[in-house]
C-alpha cells in the first residue's frame, strides 16, 4: 500500500517549518533557559518526524487497515507525549519547562494529524 503523498508532504512540511524555526530560534536569538530547550527539543522532533517520513517511503505499510492501525497507535502515543509534556511544563526549572512546551506543541499537532488521517482513510461504507 502506498501512503498518500499529501500525508507525507504534510508531515514533512510541518517538520521543515519547525526545523527552520528551531535553527533561527537557536542561532539568531541565542536563547537561554526555557527558549533554548524549547527550540532544541522542537528541532529534535523535526528530525524524528523526517526519519518517519523516510521510513514510510522505504517500507510502507502492507494495507490500508494496517496503516490506519498505526495511525491509531500513534494517536495513543501522542496523548502520552502531551501528558509528559504537561508534567515537564509544570516543573520549576526553565529548561524542563521549555522541553515540556515543545513536546506539547508537537504532540498536539501529531495527535490532530494522526486522527484526521485515520478518519480520512476510513473505507467507504458499503451500500
Amino acid at each position: 500500500m502506498e501512503i498518500p503523498a499529501t500525508f507525507l508532504v504534510g508531515l514533512l512540511g510541518w517538520s521543515s517549518c519547525w526545523l527552520l524555526a528551531s535553527v533561527v530560534g537557536l542561532w539568531a536569538m541565542r536563547p537561554r533557559g526555557f527558549w533554548r530547550s524549547f527550540w532544541f527539543m522542537s528541532g529534535l522532533w523535526c528530525v524524528v518526524n523526517t526519519l518517519i517520513v523516510c521510513y514510510a517511503i522505504v517500507a510502507p505499510p502492507e494495507s490500508l487497515e494496517s496503516f490506519r492501525r498505526i495511525l491509531l497507535i500513534n494517536a495513543g502515543l501522542d496523548v502520552g507525549y502531551i501528558v509528559v509534556g504537561g508534567v515537564l511544563l509544570a516543573m520549576k526549572r526553565p529548561m524542563l519547562r521549555g522541553f515540556g512546551a515543545a513536546v506539547c506543541v508537537q504532540g498536539l499537532f501529531l495527535l490532530a494529524f494522526d486522527l484526521v488521517w485515520w478518519e480520512l482513510l476510513r473505507p467507504a461504507a458499503s451500500p
